[in-house]
């Protein structure tokens, strides 16, 4: 199937050629990985957002994390953790703004993670 699908495809050349003769204009092809420091970087905002989450109270820690680790909507998460969808979305809300203001003051205070 591979090769067959490989078969009914046109080839298209990279380098466009010009009637003129004269050099055609190239195409810029970049690459959509990210470098080592863009990796290393992710990770540890993810760890840090991680780590905030878990020091949220019981209650906005709880359907923020299932949030976070179903990927699902506000209902599928009232119903996982037999709650109405408004509680939901106000606990969801006062947890985003507990974690912003907490980075906000973390970014002003140096050295604030070894305090902790």
């Amino acid at each position: 199937m591979v090769l067959r699908r490989r078969r009914t495809r046109a080839e298209v050349p990279f380098e466009p050629t010009s009637e003129s003769g004269e050099p055609a204009a190239t195409i810029d092809v970049r690459k959509r990985t990210l470098d080592p420091e863009q990796v290393y970087d992710l990770r540890q905002r993810s760890h840090s957002a991680l780590r905030a989450v878990g020091k949220l109270n019981d209650r906005l820690r709880s359907p923020m994390a299932t949030l976070i680790e179903r990927d699902c909507s506000m209902k599928e998460v009232a119903s996982t953790l037999d709650l109405s969808v408004a509680a939901v979305k106000s606990r969801v809300y006062r947890a985003r703004k507990q974690l912003t203001c907490s980075a906000t003051l973390r970014r002003r205070v140096p050295n604030a993670d070894s305090v902790s």
